[in-house]
């Protein structure tokens, strides 16, 4: 890197779009320093040895408290630049609550079942984490679903017992 230039972080991330079949969505809000105060998907980063959807039904249960049933891959979502500075791709992928009780916490005080109408309000408020967001639930809404086998794991796998 040259003198003056910026370092820019990338990330690979994995969310899930939790719905109640009934046109809400679960967000959780942040509270991270670069995000404080904003709602976001549940989801996160992906560990090294996870497989995507894994970390998807992991980030939700560690954000919501709730057990997810993933139903399949809405998108991959580019940020070529975010607000964070940051940039990468978010896999999106939509899920039920199956098991467990929503349960706030340090880092997502807040957790809601919010409409699509309720998620433009606060993101025309920059109220929202991530352009992905909004389109991801546009996309479900509108019945996306990608292949089971648009992404290929290949490789070895460490299987922990």
């Amino acid at each position: 890197m040259q003198s003056g230039e910026r370092q820019i972080h990338w990330y690979i991330g994995c969310g899930c779009l939790i719905h109640d079949g009934a046109g809400r969505y679960l967000l959780v809000e942040e509270t991270k320093a670069q995000a404080s105060g904003l709602m976001a998907l549940p989801g996160g980063s992906l560990e090294p040895e996870e497989l995507l959807v894994d970390a998807a039904a992991r980030e939700a249960e560690e954000e919501t408290g709730l057990t997810v049933e993933i139903e399949g891959l809405i998108g991959v979502f580019h940020c070529p630049l975010n607000a964070e500075g940051t940039f990468g791709v978010n896999f999106v992928y939509a899920a039920v609550p199956v098991g467990g009780t929503i349960t706030p916490s340090d880092e997502h005080p807040r957790i809601e079942w919010l409409d699509l109408a309720q998620i433009d309000v606060l993101a025309q408020q920059g109220r929202i984490r991530g352009e992905h967001v909004s389109v991801a639930i546009r996309c479900f809404e509108g019945g996306r679903s990608l292949d089971s086998d648009t992404v290929t794991t290949v490789g070895p796998r460490v299987v922990a017992d």
